[in-house]
């Protein structure tokens, strides 16, 4: 199984994924002071409310919009489920191109929403996330971020 964790400003989701299948998910709070060993048992037992064994997780995928909040959930993977995570930042390849004049500007939340809308309709497509900040992407067929003021001819 995949842990994913989604770090976001207000609320933190986090899902089980069987087989590329998601298989549970729940939100946290964003609280900034939690410390690994809360978080663990906070995942821990909602893991285990929906029947699940969080220990089974294989990998862990975390994306972030809070830098503070990352090494925690760092720590608590490595800590409790032994493994390292993957961090989703715009230098992995993905198989999304970004061509914004400074990659690291599209948060790794918006990367993983393009990479997702991709792959389960194609492209191109524009994906709005609803969350503490509305955001657009726009993915072209070609698998490409391109810039806002610079659409139609990428």
């Amino acid at each position: 199984m995949l842990l994913a964790i989604d770090i976001g400003n207000t609320q933190i989701a986090a899902g089980l994924f069987k087989n590329g299948q998601l298989v549970a998910h729940w939100r946290l709070s964003s609280a900034y002071d939690r410390t690994e060993d809360e978080t663990w048992i906070l995942m821990e037992s909602i893991c285990a409310a929906h029947g699940f064994k969080i220990q089974d997780a294989e990998g862990v995928a975390i994306t972030s919009v809070v830098p503070g909040m990352t090494p925690t959930f760092e720590k608590m993977t490595t800590k409790y489920l032994r493994c390292t995570p993957i961090i989703i930042h715009h230098d992995l390849d993905l198989g999304i191109k970004i061509l914004y004049e400074n990659p690291a500007s599209v948060g790794a939340d918006r990367l993983v929403n393009a990479v997702a809308g991709y792959e389960k309709y194609g492209g191109p497509l524009i994906i709005v996330d609803l969350g503490t900040a509305t955001t657009f992407d726009i993915i072209n067929k070609k698998r490409r971020i391109p810039r806002w003021d610079y659409c139609a001819g990428d």
